[in-house]
């Protein structure tokens, strides 16, 4: 027994030696975009080599490197074995630029990709049948640690009906899974489309499976569509995040500020809408949000007031669709707002509506808060929400208010800013309602999770937290 025993160790670590021997360590050492990898290496070349072995692959890219500009799409393939999977980690401080000339990376199924430090930009898509993920169209699983992507576009000017772009800065797919960890999706990640019935979704990232977020931040991106067709439409939809994943979304210490969704009509386009500046979840999505920070999104609509256009503005910060699951727990949501301005008067009347934090479409949706500040110039809400307690509103619109919340309220909130850590909060004032305010047997999440610390990685008390996400 002992020596089948010890045969069967022998076997698996020298199993295990044979497949490391077949990994390979790459160094990239010249800054081109050709397919070169012999006593020189250039970052295709190292991927194209790598994409034949199915071991852990590790390219580094020489800090000698600061740019490496791009003529065409880096693809990172998969298999259609899940067995085999093309595995490989990508390091490197360089910045990856595609000069406007196409998308940047394109991760296949079942490929596992992590990527270190890099820059990400001037992925551009335009006049293409798939105006998807200008930066990274992500089918795998992919894990972005320290990663900054910014400045990458999709544009788009369509007679046709029926056109919708998607996910400038990421496109996550329906078979992937992303993991962004203190990382930064924007600034300028940017959806423009113009024509008859056109849409634009999750500027920043785009989301139709797994995804998490940690520490990082996703701001300053914008989804622009415009419409001058009699009778079309046109909808710009999550300037941060789009999501229709039914599988749970975790977003925990990040920051989502400063992105915007914009639609133009002009004449007798029949109807347009501006939803979801900071996020849009469609029906069904799942969303657990903690120890986070929504700010400054906004969401406009300019249109014709006439009988014949009908333009809306909804969810400043967050649009929740029908049946979807919302879940924050010390977030601090504020100053977020929806604008209608208006392009001509006549005086037939058109229809205009606007509300400055999230909409909760039909019944079903379940949308709870708790410890949490919400805290706008205009109306909060539009259809009720759950609260569980210990918040702080500043105006009566979003629920009846139960033990520990303080409805009509200002929280006294510094601006947006770095206050240590990773990620911009809203410092609370000294004298700040929300101190103390959080449950007094502690802050939890919404998995049951004592929160030990706030945004930035401070310490929280064990008892009697700060609503919110900054502990002072």
């Amino acid at each position: 027994m002992r020596l089948i025993f010890s045969a069967l160790i022998f076997f698996i670590v020298n199993f295990f030696l044979v497949q490391n021997t077949a990994a390979k360590i790459f160094l990239v050492n010249d800054s081109g975009d050709t397919d070169l990898c012999t006593e020189t290496c250039t970052l295709r070349g190292a991927i194209e080599v790598a994409n034949t072995n199915n071991e852990t692959d590790v390219i580094t890219i020489s800090p000698t490197i600061e740019k490496i500009n791009l003529v065409g799409e880096l693809l990172i393939k998969g298999n259609d074995s899940p067995d085999t999977n093309v595995d490989m980690t990508i390091n490197g401080t360089a910045i990856i630029d595609a000069q406007k000339t196409g998308r940047i990376f394109a991760i296949a199924k079942n490929a596992h990709v992590v990527i270190n430090n890099l820059r990400i930009t001037n992925g551009y898509l335009s006049a293409s049948s798939t105006l998807q993920g200008a930066g990274i169209h992500n089918q795998g699983i992919l894990e972005l640690f320290a990663v900054k992507i910014y400045q990458n576009n999709i544009e788009q000017n369509s007679l046709d009906k029926n056109t919708t772009i998607r996910g400038a800065g990421i496109y996550n797919g329906s078979t992937a899974s992303l993991y962004l960890i203190n990382s930064e999706i924007g600034p300028r990640n940017g959806l423009i489309i113009k024509g008859k019935d056109v849409e634009a979704q999750g500027a920043g990232i785009y989301n139709a499976n797994k995804l998490t977020i940690l520490n990082s931040t996703i701001f300053n991106n914008y989804a622009f569509t415009s419409s001058k067709i009699s009778k079309g439409s046109a909808n710009a939809r999550g300037g941060g995040i789009y999501s229709t994943a039914i599988i749970r979304t975790d977003i925990e210490g990040s920051s989502i500020y400063g992105n915007k969704v914009e639609t133009t009509l002009q004449e007798k386009t029949l109807y347009g809408k501006a939803q979801g500046a900071g996020m849009y979840l469609e029906s069904s999505s799942k969303f657990y949000i903690t120890n986070s920070t929504i700010s400054g999104n906004e969401a406009t609509s300019y249109g014709y007031t006439n009988a014949e256009s009908f333009v809306f503005a909804h969810g400043g910060a967050i649009y929740a669709g029908a049946y979807s699951k919302t879940y924050l727990a010390n977030v601090t949501v504020a100053k977020n707002t929806v604008k209608i301005p208006t392009i001509a008067n006549s005086d037939a009347a058109g229809v205009s509506v606007g509300h400055t934090f999230f909409v909760v479409n039909v019944p079903g949706t379940d949308f709870k808060i708790k410890n949490s500040i919400i805290a706008s110039e205009g109306k909060n809400c539009i259809y009720s929400i759950k609260s569980d307690g210990n918040n702080v509103i500043s105006d009566n619109s979003c629920f009846t208010p139960i033990s520990g919340d303080k409805i009509n309220t200002n929280p006294l909130l510094f601006p947006l800013e770095f206050n240590g850590g990773p990620t911009k909060t809203h410092r609370l004032a000294p004298t700040s309602p929300a101190k103390d305010a959080g449950n007094k047997y502690g802050c939890f999440d919404y998995l049951d999770k004592l929160l030990f610390q706030d945004q930035r990685g401070y310490f929280r008390p064990k008892m009697r937290c700060d609503s919110g996400a900054f502990e002072l």
